[in-house]
């Protein structure tokens, strides 16, 4: 496979995975691998692809874990490595032969040697601050991106977790717009953005709004199993929610009723 090849199969992996045809990337991921078999590029792109797919943690983990020395993909891998141990430790306990804690502190602790080698890297803040917010850190999860806010205002990456730590835990950062208009703004696929405004709504209850942010966001990546997974879950708190209201309203009539009567 010549240069000029490998370069066209690369950009056309990138490709597939930005609008969710993961097997398809993967697929090509595997063709370039055939014939260079360390191609970095491939195989953190194949990564990526085992990591969006239900089921293939483990596989997304070896590859990440495989660049961990690499020379141009070393530090993002140990950001996603480290990523993963923090969140889907569940998954690694029988492959690590760990505790889901013990795992999770490992995680960090590689997020915390990833700073130290480049403390100018805002990525690597903005990593550890999601994981530290999923930790339910989330006053040293706080610190951690406003650092990165600091290095990289603009980072598109940045904001994200950024955006995302505002839906979550409903803390604006003054230097970028706030709430659902600085998700509005935010410069990232159409995808991405729909399924972060209904993870806005969903921590705010607001299933049914969440659920049509989900249902435009399956709409532009159908093949996403993460974006059903959490279609499904979110129609089933919005059933409960409404069972909730009437079995609510049930009693209260009956308590009404009961006094008058």
């Amino acid at each position: 496979m010549e240069k000029a090849e490998i370069n066209k199969n690369l950009n056309l992996i990138s490709h597939y995975y930005t609008i969710g045809r993961y097997a398809q990337a993967e697929q090509l991921a595997r063709e370039v691998l055939r014939e260079h078999p360390d191609n970095a590029e491939a195989i953190y792109n194949l990564g990526n692809c085992f990591d969006k797919q239900t089921g293939r943690e483990l596989d997304a983990f070896d590859a990440f874990q495989y660049l961990y020395n690499d020379s141009a993909y070393g530090y993002s891998a140990k950001c996603r490595v480290a990523q993963m141990m923090v969140f889907d430790a569940l998954r690694l306990t029988s492959k690590l032969h760990s505790s889901l804690w013990s795992i999770q502190k490992q995680g960090c602790k590689i997020f915390e040697e990833v700073i130290s080698e480049d403390p100018n890297d805002a990525s690597g803040y903005a990593y550890y601050a999601n994981a530290l917010i999923y930790m339910g850190k989330k006053r040293k999860g706080i610190k951690y991106l406003r650092k990165a806010l600091e290095i990289a205002p603009e980072s598109t990456f940045v904001e994200q977790v950024r955006a995302q730590a505002e839906a979550i835990i409903g803390v604006t950062f003054p230097l970028k717009k706030k709430g659902v208009n600085g998700i509005y703004n935010l410069d990232m696929k159409e995808s991405d953005r729909l399924l972060l405004m209904a993870k806005y709504y969903m921590n705010r209850r607001r299933f049914f709004t969440a659920q049509k942010y989900l249902k435009d966001a399956i709409v532009s990546k159908p093949d996403d199993p993460e974006l059903v997974s959490l279609y499904k879950k979110v129609k089933s708190a919005g059933n409960w929610a409404i069972f909730r209201i009437i079995w609510v309203s049930v009693i209260v009539c009956s308590i009404v009723f009961s006094a008058i009567s």
